[in-house]
């Protein structure tokens, strides 16, 4: 066991080493130009414009899952066309960070919503880091084999979503996949260019989730979303000197036109990757910005940097137009957090130090972040919180762990404990479901219990 970790370890160092030496300045972007004539006009049938801020929520939800032929906009033109087939209503679900904890429970708490006709209903996702996964892969799947939207690649098969297909994705060790993949012969030749671990992460995001193939322009592409489903905003947090300071990225319609770049043609894997590029774990995502007459570029790294609840983007929108546009418009928000408790230091240890910390103090890093990132999220979440209470006809539910800590400490000890990588066992997968099932269970009860919405799911 030790031999193999080393060499385990060895091989990565080499792989780090390898990626940090550009030797031919290609694979620098993944995104391609809105201008350039050789590419193939979009598809009729595209459903990018799904992955957008620009949310057109008083759309019927039946009417819209009702969707067939092409263009996909023309079954929500005719239902913003009839009276009859309006909803005031804004529903929205965010999905916080977390790696295969946050993916897992984001996908139960979909699960629950939709037993309780709430997920059909909503219309928007907005998310971070590894809720980015789930909520992805939602917006590329289909409810029913027999009434699934095609894709514009008809060599692609979407996701069946049901429990017995979607936990089995989510629950894959991505880790060792990616391991592999970093050593695929023609990934290491492409080292020698700007392609990095990240690209192999998306990689590995498209062969197990998007498509099958560790081909990019085979893999899902955003075009191929499913035009039934809610809109969908991945969150990144761009880190550019172009920036004023950090900010948040949406893999969306508008964060693309900013770039004059096609949507349509850019993958989901590497949406998914760019909200999930963890720091220390991943490299940046790079997109190329064809709206500046020199050459330009953003790098993108993990959304839950700046939001790791994937809320921000949801108070953009609802504070857009100075709020006119949505001032008197009903809102809920579901945000399903699947953040761990902080560890601290116990007050008996007079020397709370690893092996490792006595060379660098890693332990102090890496608790400092967590401490760091909890404290942002904590005061985003109670702001943003203030700001839908001070709203008429509006809820804020916030599913979090600690909610469990009082009737279910067994329960709250084991989702607290899961770490954040994107690799799961089946026990903490399983504790994941339990606590979804009880927190939406808990908030369905506060939503049947409120005047407005209590009336509005079956």
């Amino acid at each position: 066991m030790l031999r193999r970790n080393l060499l385990s370890s060895t091989l990565i160092a080499a792989a780090l080493m390898l990626a940090s030496c550009v030797i031919v300045p290609k694979n620098s972007h993944v995104n391609l130009s809105a201008d350039d004539a050789r590419l193939p006009a979009p598809a009729a049938a595209s459903a990018a414009y799904i992955a957008s801020t620009d949310v057109r929520h008083d759309v019927e939800w039946r009417c819209r899952n009702a969707w067939s032929g092409t263009p996909p906009e023309r079954s929500i033109d005719r239902c913003l066309a009839d009276p009859s087939r309006r909803d005031p209503d804004f529903v929205a679900l965010a999905f916080s960070g977390g790696g295969s904890r946050a993916a897992v429970f984001s996908a139960a708490v979909m699960f629950e919503l939709r037993r309780h006709g709430i997920l059909q209903r909503a219309d928007v996702l907005s998310s971070a880091s590894g809720g980015s996964v789930a909520a992805a892969l939602y917006a590329a799947s289909c409810d029913d084999a027999q009434d699934c939207p095609a894709t514009v690649n008809p060599d692609l098969r979407r996701t069946i979503w049901t429990e017995s297909v979607v936990y089995p994705l989510l629950q894959q060790n991505f880790i060792d996949r990616w391991r592999i993949n970093c050593w695929r012969p023609e990934n290491i030749i492409r080292y020698a260019t700007y392609f990095d671990r990240t690209d192999v992460m998306a990689e590995t995001f498209a062969e197990t989730l998007f498509g099958g193939t560790r081909d990019r322009e085979n893999s899902f592409l955003m075009r191929d979303l499913n035009p039934r489903r809610p809109y969908v905003i991945l969150n990144a947090t761009n880190n550019t000197d172009s920036a004023a300071v950090p900010e948040i990225f949406s893999f969306t319609a508008e964060g693309f036109e900013t770039l004059r770049s096609r949507l349509d043609l850019f993958p989901v894997a590497y949406g998914v990757a760019g909200s999930a590029a963890f720091p220390g774990a991943f490299h940046y995502v790079t997109l190329r910005n064809f709206a500046t007459p020199a050459e330009q570029y953003i790098h993108l790294m993990d959304g839950g940097v700046q939001d790791n609840l994937g809320i921000e983007s949801l108070w953009r929108i609802l504070l857009r137009d100075n709020g006119d546009r949505y001032r008197d418009v009903p809102v809920l928000v579901i945000l399903a957090d699947a953040r761990p408790a902080t560890k601290a230091k116990s007050a008996a240890d007079p020397d709370p130090r690893h092996f490792l910390d006595y060379f660098v103090d890693f332990s102090n890093v890496k608790d400092t972040y967590s401490l760091l990132m909890v404290e942002n999220q904590r005061l985003r979440a109670r702001e943003f919180e203030k700001y839908v209470k001070g709203r008429t006809r509006a809820m804020f539910l916030h599913l979090r762990f600690d909610r469990l800590k009082d009737a279910h400490p067994e329960l709250f000890a084991r989702v607290s404990s899961i770490p954040t990588n994107f690799k799961i066992c089946d026990e903490q997968a399983e504790s994941l479901k339990q606590a979804a099932a009880i927190l939406v269970g808990e908030a369905v009860e506060q939503i049947r219990q409120d005047a407005y919405w209590g009336g509005r799911f079956n």
